[in-house]
């Protein structure tokens, strides 16, 4: 299972549709949508690449194919950001 945590140098909130990310080390704050937020959650959570997009998939009705692509690659990008680590 390909599972990811969260940096310790990271603080969220979430607010209204988005969840707020502050990089403490930076000082370089991120906003994820609506579903951004709910793949940072199942991070947060202890889950997995597959399934939190096999729930993504579930709730929204999209292709899993389409779904843990996207999911990687936000999780790619987390993890350039130095906001999540494997």
């Amino acid at each position: 299972m390909e599972s990811y945590k969260i940096s310790e140098s990271v603080l969220s909130v979430e607010a209204e549709s988005q969840t707020v990310l502050l990089e403490t080390n930076s000082g370089q704050y991120y906003a994820l949508d609506s579903i951004g937020g709910e793949i940072w959650e199942g991070i947060k959570e202890g889950k997995g690449v597959e399934e939190i997009a096999s729930e993504i998939s579930r709730e929204y009705d999209f292709p899993i194919t389409e779904v843990t692509k996207d999911v990687k690659a936000l999780i790619s990008d987390l993890v350039k950001s130095h906001l999540v680590v494997n």
